[in-house]
């Protein structure tokens, strides 16, 4: 089932984004231990007039399919295969899917991994459109359509500024449902003038243990509050509320006619030290991916290309 935007009904969060929200298991690989983490489903048209066919992917962090460091920027080793939860349906049952990343020599699959090309952007997409085991069909994922990930540019303008409320949903330190797999709605608060590019200073850690700052410039939000081992990949989205602002141009207050939308703004990647303060990359890098791979699979130019 696809979400899109005009079907929502005004709750806090929509029932169905939880359900397109996935917990994945990444197993050990020889030199990283298993981690848990979270990712969501976006799906598109394969053409755009063949809307009823529609391609399938996977949206997380580079870290959690690899050994990605911010400090390092590039991955060495791939985890052989993730391993996804997912909700199952009307019931409420929920399955469990592998995915394979690699080949038995390591190497990974082709059409099946993108990376965002900025190397401190922590953002990867896989593509599902090869999995046929009969429970989890790609063709049976809850999923969003890319018209709810909003754009950079596109955030203030949908009455988002510092101090406003936002959710990560995700698991953090494995917590879900027990029947349906949900992911935990997770608060936190927009930190920094979003929808407007800067630089960070971010203490980290090379792969091989050794310290490091890096200089991070990339369109992000940063938020406070959010962070924990198990909420890596999870969409950051806004509640479903009226919303007031004042308009930039005529310096007037404004009252939203409609509740705003769960919209997806960014993805979760990591905290800032000991600050309270989490790194979310913007959905842009996300719906670049998706778009690149899902050219990639029909054989064509991505849109936009030269």
């Amino acid at each position: 089932m696809t979400q899109t935007p005009a079907e929502f009904t005004g709750v806090r969060i929509e029932p169905a984004l939880l359900k397109a929200v996935v917990r994945v298991e990444a197993p050990p690989t020889a030199h990283s231990a298993p981690s848990l983490a979270t990712g969501f489903i976006v799906s598109c048209a394969i053409r755009p007039d063949e809307e009823g066919n529609r391609l399938f992917f996977l949206v997380t962090n580079k870290h959690v399919i690899g050994d990605w460091t911010l400090a390092d920027g590039d991955i060495v080793e791939y985890r052989q295969h993730l391993d996804l939860t997912l909700y199952g349906g009307a019931g409420g049952a929920f399955t469990s899917v592998a995915i394979p990343l690699t080949d038995p020599s390591g190497s990974l699959l082709p059409s099946r991994l993108q990376l965002a090309r900025n190397p401190q952007v922590d953002i990867a997409v896989v593509s599902l459109n090869d999995l046929r085991a009969p429970a989890a069909s790609p063709y049976s994922f809850n999923s969003l359509d890319p018209s709810f990930l909003l754009p950079f540019e596109k955030i203030q303008t949908w009455f988002t500024g510092v101090g406003d409320q936002v959710f990560a949903l995700g698991y953090p330190l494995g917590i879900t449902s027990a029947r349906t797999s949900y992911p935990i709605a997770k608060a936190g608060y927009l930190a920094a003038p979003p929808g407007e590019p800067f630089a960070l200073n971010i203490p980290t850690t090379r792969r091989n243990g050794t310290a490091d700052i890096v200089a991070l410039d990339a369109k992000m939000l940063v938020v406070d509050g959010l962070i924990v081992p198990g909420n890596s990949g999870g969409p950051v989205v806004l509640p479903s509320e009226l919303k007031i602002r004042r308009n930039p141009k005529t310096k007037q207050i404004e009252f939203g006619t409609s509740q705003t939308q769960n919209f997806v703004l960014g993805v979760v990647s990591m905290g800032i030290a000991d600050s309270g303060l989490t790194i979310c990359f913007s959905s842009d890098y996300a719906l670049e991916l998706v778009e690149s791979l899902r050219s990639e699979l029909v054989g064509q130019e991505p849109a936009g290309a030269a």
